[in-house]
């Protein structure tokens, strides 16, 4: 039976013995209706409600379905960018570890230690993915928690790394080896590294009248050729060619010395081979080949005056080498084709030429 307001399928209440509309709330008497045409309303009300439970309920599967597959593409994205990132992590830990075994053994054992944490991290989420949630979860979380425990004694092995390693010569002049026979400043040494070839050091605490007593103190300890004074700035030699550079920082009052082993020349000797054939040679008496193979070379040339490096690059133009010189710098750099020459003239005396070609 429909309804007569609606026309939608009519309930019956048969304690109130009448029929009812479920969505207009219309009533209609029993009278008339026999007890199997009763039985029969009842079979299909009941049957239609079946149907629009069946309805409802797959409607809702299919709305769970599609949210389950956003949410399995999102986890699978989430997947797939959180691997990304572990393996760039991984990659990054075992580039810093063997970095760190080469400076600080401690250090590099702990970094060591979070790469092994975080692949195993990686397999376990692989493992036991299909086993349950509760489990990974439980396993990515200690995981979790040691890579945090280990980044924390990774930090301080860092730290006590670089307070062992560097109060053997931030603080200290050298007693022996090169930058020994410099004089020592009066001043707090802020930092001071000595190698075969370099020394170098910034001292806190100097003033203009403290630079100048300590430039003479360098000339009378022998750095008193070619010397070069300009305004808080002092660049001299030895009579092994070794090079002295001093600064004053006057806004921080500080002095930094850089000092640089001399050039070992000997007999006058150009490179062979065809490129270096297409390049005139200077007019020298002693030289010294940094670099030689099929692309390019590397020497110094001396001794020279800048008469004569002015006058090689003259040459070189003559030859055909496009580039500007003003005629007071030390540096010049020309181009012809492919192959190019870097000069610079050094020390006063030294001309360093870099030649190559681009392939």
């Amino acid at each position: 039976m429909n309804c007569k307001n609606c026309n939608a399928v009519m309930r019956i209440d048969q304690e109130r013995k009448v029929f009812f509309c479920p969505y207009c709330d219309s009533v209609e008497p029993f009278d008339g209706v026999s007890k199997a045409e009763l039985q029969g309303m009842l079979h299909d009300a009941i049957q239609d409600v079946r149907k629009e439970s069946m309805k409802e309920a797959r409607e809702r599967l299919e709305r769970e379905a599609v949210m389950q597959k956003t949410r399995s593409a999102g986890n699978r994205a989430a997947d797939v960018a959180i691997f990304v990132a572990q393996i760039v992590l991984c990659i990054f830990f075992l580039l810093f570890t063997i970095g760190l075994f080469i400076d600080f053994v401690g250090v590099g054992i702990v970094s060591l230690l979070q790469l092994i944490l975080m692949v195993s991290a990686m397999i376990l989420k692989a493992k036991y993915r299909k086993t349950g949630v509760k489990k990974w979860l439980k396993l990515k979380n200690a995981c979790l928690t040691g890579v945090c425990f280990l980044v924390v004694i990774w930090f301080v092995a860092l730290m006590a790394g670089e307070t062992s390693s560097g109060s053997s010569h931030d603080d200290s002049w050298p007693t022996q080896g090169f930058g020994s026979e410099l004089p020592v400043p009066n001043g707090t040494i802020r930092y001071a590294y000595s190698s075969k070839n370099d020394f170098s050091a910034t001292i806190k605490g100097f003033s203009t009248s403290a630079f100048n007593a300590y430039v003479e103190e360098c000339r009378e300890s022998g750095f008193n050729i070619d010397e070069e004074v300009l305004e808080n700035r002092f660049v001299a030699y030895d009579e092994n060619d070794n090079e002295l550079v001093l600064s004053l920082w006057s806004h921080s009052k500080e002095l930094n010395i850089q000092f640089s082993k001399g050039i070992v020349m000997a007999e006058y000797q150009w490179p062979t081979g065809e490129l270096a054939e297409r390049i005139p040679q200077p007019a020298a008496e002693k030289s010294c080949l940094v670099r030689l193979n099929s692309t390019g070379f590397q020497i110094y040339v001396g001794d020279l005056t800048r008469q004569q490096f002015v006058q090689y690059i003259m040459e070189l133009q003559e030859k055909g080498f496009e580039g500007y010189y003003n005629g007071d710098s030390d540096d010049y750099y020309g181009r012809k084709d492919r192959l190019t020459v870097s000069l610079k003239f050094k020390r006063g005396r030294l001309l360093f030429i870099d030649a190559y070609e681009s392939k």
